[in-house]
């Protein structure tokens, strides 16, 4: 699966303890808790959600939304993941990363001394959601499902995916979101311009 080679990517690179939080359906769940255990990693820790639980509620109200509409439940992730996790590096399922993932986590000292609730990566014509970092602390605090779903519901998009949203909060709200360098997401139409 993709997932797996994610995993395998982060792990390659890895220099650090890693603690990964998964929100799956229950198979998906079996199959990677499986393979976590088969590898038995030293150092990695894993905690599953639901993926059901929380896509039933908030996900299930936005009017129209794209066959892909699982990777909505990224803006969830201020509400799913524990209190005590007050950081997030959020990847889509077919990032494949190059190199150690710890070196994302410098970031989050720049987003909070410029008090940003999130970085993105922006692509060719708009921002990039398949690598982003959440303080989820600070997302909290601002009431970030409101934020969200306040963008879902005055806006006059026909169908939203997770990058139209975020693109709509970043329109609306230009002051809470820090702009990571396009490395950090590099996409086959982008890779000339992200190479230096």
């Amino acid at each position: 699966t993709t997932v797996a080679l994610l995993i395998k990517s982060i792990l390659i690179y890895r220099n650090s303890p890693l603690h990964f939080h998964f929100i799956l359906d229950p198979f998906s769940q079996t199959v990677l808790e499986e393979l976590m255990t088969t590898w038995n990693l030293p150092s990695v820790r894993c905690s599953f959600y639901p993926k059901e639980k929380y896509f039933k509620g908030s996900i299930s109200q936005i009017p129209s939304i794209q066959t892909e509409s699982s990777k909505l439940i990224k803006l969830l992730a201020p509400s799913i993941l524990p209190l005590t996790v007050d950081s997030v590096i959020i990847l889509d399922d077919d990032v494949l990363v190059t190199s150690d993932v710890q070196k994302l986590w410098v970031f989050f000292n720049e987003l909070r001394d410029e008090n940003k609730l999130f970085a993105v990566t922006k692509g060719l014509e708009c921002f990039d959601t398949g690598v982003m970092l959440f303080d989820l602390r600070a997302m909290r605090e601002m009431s970030w499902d409101y934020l969200w779903f306040n963008v879902v519901e005055t806006s006059s998009n026909i169908v939203f995916t997770i990058e139209s949203i975020i693109n709509s909060m970043i329109i609306l709200y230009p002051d809470i979101h820090f702009i990571l360098s396009c490395v950090w997401n590099v996409n086959l139409n982008n890779q000339q311009e992200c190479s230096a």
